[in-house]
């Protein structure tokens, strides 16, 4: 959820020190209910399976439904943390916390971020249109792929395709590539108790050359709302280009966004060894006794 004053993002805004610097680049400008997550059947009929093929199984249906269009934009890939601890699919967890993964599956944490699928998607795409201070909006499909026609960064109507979603109720917003490898945060939401479009800003009308319209930097995903929808988020910014290159273990906040990289658990796990998990992070210990 991106919803924020212009005071709080002014003065409070997690800017890293180099995006500081480059805020006011002249290049910006110009740059400018509750549905099951769609995986959810994979992950059911990967249940009868046991052990190690069942986590494969699932292993390959996360990575191919999270892949996100294009090779430009964010995207999956599993690093490793400042001790040297590997991310792994979430999938790789099934094998000895099923009964976990099922609770969590279909969980506002699962559905935090999806790529924009029919499944995914719960706003009105049927040439459904919205008024917001004399600028209308138009949400549209081209058959499995969604857009709206809105104001752009040059305070023109064009078409922007929405391939992202975030978020699952009481709202959901939907995300857009731009270039720098950006994903914009639309300022119209859907109210998914009132099955109806609704304004973030509904008593302002935002101009092209604001930072908080929906092109500029304050409603960039990369840098506002990122951290917190997806495990392992790496902004991946370069200062000099003013453009990011950022990605993910999980698209959505998984086992290892509070237990930390799994890595060495699932080695010690497969190797045999007895293994303890913390709350907070994994311990990777044998087991007292």
């Amino acid at each position: 959820m991106n919803v924020a004053t212009r005071s709080h993002l002014v003065e409070t805004a997690p800017l890293e020190a180099a995006e500081r610097q480059a805020r006011l680049a002249p290049v910006h400008a110009a740059l400018h209910h509750r549905r099951r997550h769609p995986l959810e059947a994979a992950k059911r009929q990967a249940r009868p399976a046991s052990g190690w093929h069942a986590a494969a199984v699932l292993a390959a249906a996360l990575a191919g439904a999270c892949a996100p269009p294009g090779d430009d934009g964010p995207r999956q890939s599993r690093g490793i943390d400042a001790s040297g601890v590997a991310y792994v699919a979430d999938a790789d967890c099934a094998t000895c916390h099923r009964t976990e993964l099922d609770a969590w599956t279909g969980s506002h944490h699962d559905l935090a971020m999806q790529v924009a699928t029919p499944e995914t998607v719960l706003g009105d795409f049927d040439n459904a249109a919205f008024t917001h201070h004399g600028i209308t909006s138009r949400f549209f499909r081209r058959g499995d792929r969604f857009f709206v026609n809105t104001e752009g960064p040059d305070g023109t109507p064009a078409d922007f395709e929405l391939t992202h979603t975030l978020g699952v109720e009481p709202l959901q917003q939907y995300l857009a590539p731009f270039p720098g490898g950006r994903l914009q945060s639309l300022p119209i939401a859907w109210d998914t108790a009132r099955n109806a479009w609704f304004h973030l800003y509904p008593a302002e009308r935002i101009e092209p050359d604001d930072a908080l319209h929906w092109t500029g930097r304050y409603q960039t995903w990369n840098l506002q709302c990122a951290a917190c929808h997806s495990t392992d988020l790496r902004k991946g910014y370069d200062v000099e280009s003013d453009t990011y290159d950022t990605t993910w273990a999980e698209i959505d906040v998984g086992c290892q966004a509070c237990h930390g990289p799994g890595g060495r658990h699932v080695e010690l796990a497969r190797g045999g060894a007895a293994i303890s998990c913390s709350l907070n992070r994994m311990l990777l210990l044998p087991w007292p006794g």
